[in-house]
């Protein structure tokens, strides 16, 4: 009898630590576990009431104990909400270029076409502009090709004034040559140089004196030209003879045929040009010991620095002439 006694004292004492043992583990299961946790928690305790014994709940604990970690790492991956993932995946999105913007503008396919309709029109201008200026400098080089092929007679006279297309027949100098040609090409260009000369018959030195008073910028009916590769076709070149004193004593104005060539051995430039002269240039219209109006091709130099010419050869090979200024002008068509 007392042997029995004090077996189920200590099987009640045992359940006595069981059961305050299995409470402080149901205290850590509601507030420090999660719910995977619990539920393996209270099959344990009802295992452990069934069959009463220390080893089989000593290896439970055991086992709880190792995969606990486990157990709660999938318990806190089973909380992550939708709502959560979802702000993580914007955060990690790239955000659209400059949509958001307050000013961002985005270009539909009729901003596009307006674009390219607006550059197409402003090439088609520029190619228009380009197309008229080359179709009037083809004019001015017609109107002078077809003097001199109607050309029957012609003499250089200074002061001379007869310049007779129907019959072929020029006799005049350089200015008067000059001024035929600007007042059918270029009529208002040219009573806009009488008007500001103040000469109703402008000479080389009117012709000087307006072009070196012009201003590099653009004016209404002329524009000035620095340097000798500027020249083009129609343009005005003069230059004016220097004296002993340095003043200038008398000149000489041609137009321009053909843009000049660079010759580089001699570092000068092979300038085509019609004019009315005692005599003919290199490669001319004009016969041998012939004056009058003609075509033909004389030499430039042109200064290092400024590239403005300084010295000319009135043939190709004959001697540079250095006391000489020069200056140029090109004549501007408005309707």
């Amino acid at each position: 009898m007392g042997g029995n006694f004090d077996e189920k004292q200590k099987i009640t004492s045992l359940k006595t630590e069981n059961n305050y043992f299995l409470k402080n583990s149901c205290y850590y299961s509601n507030h420090l576990l999660d719910s995977p946790v619990k539920k393996l928690i209270l099959l344990t305790i009802r295992i452990v009431n069934k069959f009463i014994n220390i080893k089989t709940f000593l290896l439970l604990i055991s086992l709880l104990w190792v995969f606990h970690p486990c157990l709660a790492a999938n318990s806190l991956a089973a909380n992550i909400t939708p709502s959560l993932m979802h702000k993580k995946t914007v955060r990690l999105k790239k955000p659209e270029k400059q949509a958001n913007h307050p000013h961002y503008h985005k270009k539909t396919k009729k901003d596009k076409s307006r674009k390219l309709l607006h550059t197409k029109k402003y090439k088609n201008q520029s190619a228009n502009h380009t197309d008229f200026i080359s179709s009037f400098k083809q004019h001015i080089i017609g109107f002078i090709d077809n003097t001199i092929a109607s050309l029957r007679y012609s003499a250089y006279k200074l002061g001379g004034t007869h310049f007779d297309t129907s019959r072929g027949i020029y006799i005049l100098d350089c200015s008067s040559y000059v001024d035929r040609i600007l007042q059918t090409i270029y009529p208002k260009a040219y009573s806009h140089l009488i008007s500001t000369t103040g000469s109703d018959k402008p000479t080389t030195h009117d012709y000087y004196n307006f072009f070196t008073r012009l201003s590099d910028k653009t004016r209404y009916y002329w524009d000035k030209i620095d340097t000798i590769e500027q020249l083009e076709p129609g343009d005005i070149i003069v230059f004016r003879h220097q004296n002993r004193s340095g003043d200038a004593s008398n000149g000489h104005i041609m137009v321009v045929m053909d843009k000049p060539i660079l010759n580089k051995n001699t570092n000068s430039y092979y300038l085509r040009v019609t004019d009315s002269a005692p005599s003919g240039h290199s490669k001319d219209t004009r016969p041998s010991h012939t004056s009058g109006i003609g075509i033909g091709t004389l030499m430039l130099k042109a200064h290092p620095k400024t590239y403005q010419p300084y010295a000319y050869a009135w043939k190709i090979g004959a001697r540079w002439k250095y006391n000489v200024n020069f200056a140029m002008g090109r004549p501007r068509y408005i309707v």
